[in-house]
């Protein structure tokens, strides 16, 4: 394995600790998107693409699939292009999706299919219903969109909060040593921006402001409400473990 596949495994490692059941989550949607997606190339949009941990899952699951990530960090971006260096079936793209007008910039064009993972938290509401707006229309009709991340039960706070106690303290037993030292998430970053390889694009990426997670853990009913405003006939949850879910949302033929 090359040190680029290598960050990818690493990145991976932290994310699952964070996430037990995300193998199970990502196995899922690309199941489902190897069911639904045409047999003769079909496009894929991996937003926030990072790595390219979703880009790697939906090659395995179709591989005929030609898939274009968008991502605004530069470390992540190069390390997702050089794993992928010389596939005609991967391209990456550098962008900042708040910005709704950069799909008409980069000329990214109609997709069978947009995912996301671990990302839709990031946004602040109005900023998260103007992507899904953008979403709606990069997709042909019928297309998909498949988004993983903290998706809380709607409509029963009690369930609720056993649930995410549950999961505290999980995390609590998988991971016992870690209580007063770094997260794996800043473990992995402080690591990997040590890279001298990637000095160029540490030094790009601390001249940016790279904003704060908005922890926007919105329930079910909101994202179902967002999209179908944002012109998808339907949405809904296809897997759920705890408040890790995986919502798929169809865009009307």
């Amino acid at each position: 394995m090359n040190k680029w596949r290598q960050r990818l495994a690493t990145w991976d490692a932290q994310q699952d600790l964070y996430r037990p059941d995300r193998e199970h989550a990502l196995g899922a949607m690309s199941d489902v998107l190897a069911f639904a997606l045409p047999g003769d190339g079909p496009r894929v949009l991996d937003l926030a693409c990072g790595c390219g941990a979703v880009t790697a899952r939906v090659l395995d699951a179709v591989p005929s699939a030609h898939v274009v990530g968008v991502d605004r960090d530069p470390v992540l971006l190069r390390i997702a292009r050089e794993i992928w260096a010389g596939d005609p079936r991967v391209a990456f793209e550098q962008a900042d999706l708040r910005d709704g007008a950069w799909p008409d910039r980069r000329g990214v064009g109609r997709f069978d299919a947009v995912v996301t993972a671990a990302s839709t938290h990031w946004f602040e509401p109005d900023d998260l219903s103007s992507l899904y707006r953008v979403i709606a229309r990069s997709l042909r009709p019928g297309g998909l969109f498949a988004n993983l991340d903290w998706i809380p039960i709607a409509q029963a706070p009690e369930l609720q909060r056993l649930c995410d106690a549950c999961v505290r303290d999980r995390e609590r037993r998988l991971t016992p040593e870690r209580e007063g030292q770094p997260s794996p998430w800043s473990d992995w970053w402080a690591q990997t921006l040590a890279d001298p390889d990637l000095a160029a694009e540490a030094s790009e990426r601390s001249a940016m402001d790279v904003p704060e997670s908005a922890e926007h853990f919105a329930d079910e009913d909101w994202h179902r409400s967002a999209l179908i405003a944002a012109g998808f006939a339907e949405a809904g949850v296809i897997w759920r473990s705890f408040s890790s879910a995986v919502m798929f949302s169809r865009r009307g033929d």
